[in-house]
Order: structure tokens, then sequence, then C-alpha cells
């Protein structure tokens, strides 16, 4: 909500608020009606002190043009639109990435110690978002509890859930492989905040910026186009820490919601779909750095399991070569179920012997 005080004029107001939200807005060009909805300056009621939106909004326009026309400049304007401008940079010196690899234990299969292999040769450094975009109840909330437990007891954990926290709070309970709870049962070892705000997030992630910070989810049924900036203003956020963005995927979709921009600003970015026979894969589509060998286009089939809880029965397949993935073949217009996968749509890779 804007600030309301009866001693300060409507453009000291609007310059002091503005100020303080303008690292939203930096990397992007943006209106005049965005830095008022940044402010939190909506509606037409009047405050308190009788002063309306409109005033406000009319002194946010002001300091726009001032702080793009006057010395020293703070925006720069392009038609109706303005981009803040940077004056400070980090300047990067010899050997500043020495020892800046990130220790990110990814979650496994508890029931059965199945992996999923691609983190063997995975590699997040500090500073990095990894971004995870899955079809719905297929397993996203599941990894985000996992990531924040199998972490929690190395790293300072921050899980964001923009969901119903009495449904994390059974899952929560779940959770007896390891120890999640301080000694009097007060609170868990990680941090659990409650928010919807996509904005907040990026407050989130400022303020713990060092923390493995982990957003179940990111909503992105509006304004699609800008999923992409969300990351990076993510990656513009965190320092010592890492970023875990979870969000949504279309079934009918390749990629997640917001196109190929959110794999773009991670350094590591994973899917979850569902095969022709409704079991979900998580499918590695990116993978920036690796050690020993390239794990992209490396996919898995498991399980989900004790009330969205755990993953069990990991195991690598690849897409069947046979029926393209679709479970079906046809021959003279007439479709049959695939005899390679069964009607599946993939296959169990064999290791090596």
């Amino acid at each position: 909500m804007y600030k309301v005080d009866k001693k300060t004029g409507d453009y000291a107001r609007a310059s002091e608020e503005l100020a303080e939200k303008l690292y939203l807005l930096k990397g992007q060009w943006f209106y005049k009606s965005d830095a008022c909805e940044v402010c939190g300056v909506n509606g037409y009621k009047p405050y308190k002190d009788g002063t309306t939106p409109q005033q406000l909004r009319d002194a946010i326009g002001q300091v726009l043009y001032n702080w793009s026309h006057k010395e020293p400049l703070k925006l720069e304007q392009k038609d109706k639109k303005y981009w803040v401008i940077e004056n400070e940079f980090r300047v990067v010196k010899p050997k500043v990435g020495q020892g800046s690899r990130y220790d990110l234990r990814w979650p496994y299969g508890i029931g059965d110690n199945s992996t999923f292999s691609f983190a063997e040769s995975a590699v997040v450094f500090e500073g990095d978002v990894v971004g995870l975009g899955g079809e719905g109840n297929k397993g996203k909330t599941a990894f985000a509890i996992d990531l924040a437990v199998e972490n929690c007891d190395i790293h300072n954990v921050t899980l964001v859930c923009s969901e119903n926290v009495h449904r994390l709070d059974e899952r929560l309970e779940e959770v007896d492989w390891k120890e999640i709870y301080t000694p009097d049962k007060s609170d868990w070892l990680f941090e659990i905040i409650e928010e919807k705000n996509e904005q907040t997030y990026l407050d989130i992630v400022r303020a713990r910026k060092d923390n493995l910070v982990i957003i179940d989810w990111l909503d992105a049924s509006k304004d699609t186009y800008l999923i992409g900036q969300f990351y990076r203003a993510a990656s513009d956020r965190i320092d010592k820490g890492v970023v875990m963005i979870i969000q949504q995927k279309r079934s009918y979709k390749e990629f997640a919601v917001g196109g190929e921009a959110p794999r773009d600003y991670s350094g590591v970015f994973l899917l979850i779909q569902t095969m022709a026979d409704k079991s979900s894969v998580l499918y590695v589509d990116k993978v920036k750095s690796y050690d020993h060998f390239n794990p992209e286009r490396m996919m898995y089939r498991f399980e989900i399991e004790n009330k969205g809880s755990r993953f069990n029965k990991i195991h690598e397949v690849e897409t069947c070569h046979s029926c393209k993935g679709k479970g079906y073949t046809q021959s003279s217009g007439v479709s049959s179920k695939c005899s390679v996968c069964w009607g599946a749509g993939y296959i169990d890779v064999i290791g090596e012997l």
C-alpha cells in the first residue's frame, strides 16, 4: 500500500516510494502504469488524508519525466516507456570463479535408493537459477519438498509456498528418512514462507541471497511473456545461494509456460511431463555445465509415494523409437498399440554390464 503522510507533498512521496521500488523495474522497458503498480498506487478510492490515487499517479508521472530529462539522469525514455539507467557494475577479477560450485543435493528414491543419475555430472554454481516446469499434479511439489529436505543440513534453505500450507504440513509429516525438526520440535530446520505474489518472491530472493531459495510455484497464468524477465531478475538478486523456480507446463506444449526464455536464464532446466501410459517422467532439458558426461535429454520415470512426499523407483528411460512416444502406431490408416513399448511411449535404458 502506498505510504500516506500529510506532512509530505505528493511529488516527494512519489519520488521516495519509486526510489525504493526502482530495483523491481531494472532490466526491462516499463510504462508509467508499471511504476504505479510496484508503488502500490491503484484504484480510485481516496486515501485517509484525502489524496486520490490519481493525484499520486500524476506525481509519479512527473517523477518519471524529471528523472529521464534532468541531470543526473536515472531513466532513459523511449516513447512512453522507461529504462532504469544502471550506474553500478560488477567487475570480474581473475580467479573470481574458483570455489564457487554449489553443493546441491538432488532428490532420490527413498524406498530403493534409486537416483536421477544426471546429478552425478550436472554442475550448479553459486548464483545460478534452476528451473523446473511441470504438468499439474505430477510431482513438482514433491521435488520442492525433497530438495529442501536433502539440503537443510548443509545450506540455509527457504521454501516459498504459494499453495495451502496445511497440505504442506501433512506432506512434511511423512518425512521419516531424515531429521527436519529442531530439537524441541517447534520448527523445521528450513524456513517456510507463505506467499503468492511474484514481486514479493523477488524481495525474498534479495533478502535471502545466500540461501537455497525454492519457489513453489510461480503462477504463469498471466503475462507469460514476462516469465523470462522474472528468471533474469531472480538471477540478478541471488548471490552465493541458488534459486529453484518451479512453474507450470501445459501437457500439449513442448516447453514450460513462457517458452524458451526461462531455460535461457537457467543453469539447469528440468521438465516433468506425462507419457502415453499416463506415467510421469523427468526430462533434463538443459545443463549448462557438467563434469563426466552431458546429461541433457536424459529422461527418468518415477513414482511418488506417501501423500506426495517422496520419490521411488526412479529409472532411466528413453522415448520409444517406434511410436515416437505416442504409444501407438498406424498402418494403412489403422491405429494399434505399439508392439515395442506396449503403449507406454518409452522404453527402459539398459546400462552397460
